[in-house]
């Protein structure tokens, strides 16, 4: 299924900035709660942006969901959602970023860069509108840098010792953000991780 092009006015730097975040979209079982309504309800103003970090359907879980960890399963799942009439009404009103987490890389769900399923990420960035294939990026809105996180693709295995040598982001992805809030003359960083 196909969703109408989005298009919405933004943010314009005056009046309250409402961010979004949210995850974990179960699609099967219990009746579904009412979370995404819930998150206009709560914003004091109409949101400028959501960012949506991951757990898109819980597509590699053993219930629930897929049958396999396989593409075209994972893409049954990431569609799925994003063609939801909630989820749909929700983007409608609202920009909307993603990033991905440990329940879209494959098996097993607590993966590191040594244990993702390449395939996931190579897929995600087929469907995804993120202006990055590197799973971060970062938006301004307003005075207020907004920067967003990649915790799996990039990170040095979960069995490595802890030191100061263990990366969750990678040189590289950390040399951006250092970069990247060094540069900036925002008044505030939101960080989505």
């Amino acid at each position: 299924a196909r969703t109408e092009v989005q298009r919405v006015q933004p943010y314009g730097g005056s009046g309250p900035l409402v961010l979004l975040a949210a995850s974990c979209a179960q699609l099967t079982g219990p009746a579904p709660n009412a979370g995404y309504d819930r998150l206009l309800e709560a914003a004091p103003a109409v949101p400028s942006a959501l960012v949506y970090q991951g757990d898109i359907g819980y597509p590699n879980n053993t219930a629930e969901a897929c049958y396999a960890a396989a593409p075209d399963y994972f893409a049954d799942r990431f569609g799925r959602l994003l063609a939801d009439p909630a989820w749909a009404r929700l983007r409608a009103a609202v920009p909307v970023g993603f990033t991905m987490d440990d329940h879209d890389y494959g098996p097993p769900n607590n993966a590191d860069r040594t244990t993702v399923e390449a395939w996931t990420w190579q897929l995600w960035n087929r469907i995804h509108a993120d202006p990055s294939a590197d799973g971060y990026f970062d938006f301004r809105m307003g005075d207020v840098h907004c920067l967003t996180l990649d915790g799996r693709r990039y990170c040095d295995p979960i069995t490595t010792p802890n030191g100061p040598a263990k990366t969750k982001l990678g040189a590289r992805q950390l040399a951006w953000l250092h970069r990247t809030i060094e540069r900036s003359d925002a008044a505030m960083f939101v960080v989505f991780s």
